[in-house]
């Protein structure tokens, strides 16, 4: 609605990936990548380098909604900020990571700050 292109990046099969983005109620992603899509998967930077570019922006200008520490790992290697919303095990704070107990602190406002300094 904010007009901010998206992109689903998950280290699963991609026929997983595809199921799970085509059930959301509404939302439409502008790129869907699986684990067959780069020729690595996370935690390389591939997966997001490769939805960075379909989407036309710098990973700096960039965030990365993750839950996992292999995918803070691979999101930090392109160069996205991250937004972290630890599920499973604890993700911690670091320069270019802010870490939120849930999604509800997410809103555009957020994202936005996240990437305000980059070029």
């Amino acid at each position: 609605a904010a007009g901010v292109p998206t992109a689903l990046v998950s280290a699963s099969p991609r026929a997983v990936v595809r199921r799970i983005a085509e059930s959301l109620d509404g939302h439409v992603f502008d790129a869907v990548y699986g684990a067959e899509d780069t020729p690595r998967t996370k935690p390389a930077p591939d997966p997001y380098l490769a939805a960075a570019a379909t989407l036309g922006a710098e990973p700096a200008r960039c965030v990365a909604v993750e839950d996992t520490p292999t995918g803070v790992a691979s999101a930090e290697a392109a160069g996205c900020a991250v937004l972290a919303v630890p599920s499973v095990r604890p993700i911690a704070p670091a320069p270019g990571r802010t870490v939120v107990a849930d999604l509800t602190a997410a809103d555009v406002e957020l994202l936005r700050s996240l990437v305000a300094g980059a070029a």
